[in-house]
């Protein structure tokens, strides 16, 4: 009798068994107190879920600025030299990059006037 009211409180109905006054009684009761205690239980186990992460977020945000901290306080020693080699090959192979970009266009646009003719 009472387990079959707990099930009635998840959701599957015994309606064709409640026959007595009180079944249907306790049904009504207890139908609104599982789920109260089910939306509390939801409640307990998001609030320490929130807990956990306030928690740890203080912890993770000062490993995070000591890292942007390390990363910005460490010169790094060939940056000008790089800076240098880059802007060398680039201007290297700046004209040859133009060419082909130059062959590339060349070759669509021809290719789109015999489509149209």
């Amino acid at each position: 009798w009472l387990v079959r009211t707990y099930y009635q409180a998840f959701g599957q109905p015994f309606f064709e068994e409640l026959t007595t006054v009180e079944s249907n009684i306790l049904t009504i009761v207890m139908w609104p107190v599982m789920n109260l205690m089910l939306v509390n239980l939801l409640i307990a186990i998001m609030n320490d879920s929130y807990a956990d992460v306030k928690e740890n977020s203080k912890l993770e945000w000062m490993v995070e600025m000591y890292h942007m901290a390390k990363e910005y306080r460490t010169p790094s020693r060939l940056n000008v030299l790089l800076l240098l080699y880059d802007v060398l090959i680039f201007l290297l192979l700046k004209r040859d990059i133009d060419k082909r970009l130059k062959q590339l266009l060349g070759e669509q646009q021809s290719s789109v006037l015999r489509k149209l003719e």
